[in-house]
């Protein structure tokens, strides 16, 4: 069905289209464009083409109707739905919408879906909850973001946090999808799996570090610790801790190293990160290539399928005797198989044993994380694998960095992983694909 804007009050299409739809001439209906409903009437113009409707371009005051988008029609209840209108919720403050971030986006826009429906950013701080309105900016059929303002979308893609009181007046009295809204932390985590038969052996032991005795409890019973703030992200205050003879070596991201002889230097040290924020202790389970850590970045997606996917993995080594592998820390980057077959020497046939454990485990830990009501659609999981070919879980991260190009991808990850996420909204809008 093809969309044309003229200048007109109603709604316009010929008797051969008005019959295929099973419209009356004169028929007031409901015409709803995300969570924006408006009445017309029909009128009959012989003059259009079969499967043409025409509608006004002046349609509402209130919101924008982009005429360089082409927008698609849904005929449902007899009602005619215009989209898909759909939203990605980015940022808190509009300012940092910048014209060198909404150029980066366009490559979230699939090629074949370029100018299909409409597809606009927004930032929170532009959200009019009592009118329902969003001003943002719109990807036009010419490649351009443009301003406008929109109702509320069918579909929200989210990629910052919205706290649940403030969710809860977003999605009261509209009918509007919002993905990935949630906070997972480290403890978080833990809590939610450690008791799912599903998953639970794969995610390393982890405890809140409440003080020496939790400490001294997991390092004379795993080899090697890490002690993690629960709600940084890029690395930032993590710590490995070792059990050597001399006492406990400590070892930070920025690879200084000290040992702590005593119990009472131990509780010092204890004591001034736990003063600040929580942390949580946790099992290690590194796999090292000579001085250096091998983790895997396993991307797992729904798409337009509905179901979780994986969009690719990549195997990260870091530098020598560092303690964490992001990108900060990396010296490397390979796609897994390379990856495998560089680092645990493994035939083909092994390394796609791996591939396929590693994306049923991480497929499994997001269907559990579903099952305790977690919102996700698009998530990051960090694994490790250790000499045993075993899978550890070590984090799922939702608003995964936005830099994930600085990693040097291969395009076919890079580009899956940023247009997957606009794929899976358009399924949940109900518009073909």
């Amino acid at each position: 069905m093809i969309v044309k804007w003229l200048n007109i009050q109603n709604i316009m299409m010929n008797s051969n289209t008005m019959k295929r739809l099973k419209f009356k001439e004169s028929q007031i209906i409901s015409v709803i464009y995300g969570n924006l409903c408006i009445k017309k009437e029909i009128e009959l113009n012989g003059l259009l083409e079969d499967d043409t409707i025409g509608f006004s371009n002046r349609f509402s005051q209130d919101v924008t109707f982009p005429t360089d988008v082409r927008l698609e029609v849904l005929i449902r209840n007899n009602e005619i739905h215009l989209g898909p209108l759909i939203g990605m919720l980015l940022v808190k403050d509009h300012e940092k919408l910048t014209t060198k971030v909404l150029e980066r986006l366009k490559e979230r826009i699939p090629s074949n879906e370029k100018g299909k429906g409409v597809v606009f950013v927004v930032s929170q701080d532009w959200i009019d909850v009592k009118k329902k309105l969003l001003r943002g900016y719109y990807y036009s059929v010419q490649g351009e973001w443009k301003e406008g303002v929109f109702p509320f979308p069918t579909v929200l893609y989210n990629r910052t946090y919205i706290k649940k009181n403030y969710f809860n007046k977003l999605r009261k009295n509209v009918e509007m999808r919002v993905f990935n809204n949630c906070l997972m932390t480290k403890t978080k985590l833990w809590k939610l799996l450690r008791k799912d038969a599903s998953v639970n052996q794969h995610l390393p032991f982890t405890q809140t570090l409440r003080g020496v005795s939790s400490f001294l409890a997991m390092i004379n019973h795993f080899d090697a610790v890490y002690l993690k703030p629960t709600n940084l992200s890029r690395g930032r205050g993590i710590y490995k801790a070792e059990k050597i003879k001399l006492g406990y070596l400590i070892k930070d991201t920025n690879n200084q190293e000290k040992v702590l002889f005593t119990e009472q230097e131990l509780e010092q040290f204890i004591t001034s990160l736990t003063e600040k924020r929580q942390y949580i202790i946790q099992q290690g389970v590194p796999f090292m290539y000579g001085k250096s850590l091998v983790d895997f970045r396993t991307y797992m997606q729904k798409d337009e399928t509905k179901n979780w996917n994986c969009s690719g993995i990549y195997g990260r080594i870091s530098k020598p005797n560092r303690v964490i592998t992001n990108l900060k820390h990396s010296q490397e980057v390979l796609p897994l198989d390379q990856a495998l077959k560089k680092f645990f020497n493994l035939n083909r046939t092994q390394r796609l044993e791996i591939e396929q454990e590693i994306i049923q485990v991480c497929k499994n830990v997001c269907i559990a994380l579903e099952r305790k009501k977690q919102n996700l659609a698009d998530v990051a999981i960090d694994v490790v694998v250790d000499k045993q070919m075993k899978v550890w879980v070590l984090e799922v991260q939702v608003s995964y960095a936005a830099d994930e190009r600085l990693y040097q991808l291969p395009k076919s990850i890079y580009k899956k992983v940023w247009q997957t996420p606009l794929m899976y909204a358009k399924a949940l809008t109900g518009f073909e694909k």
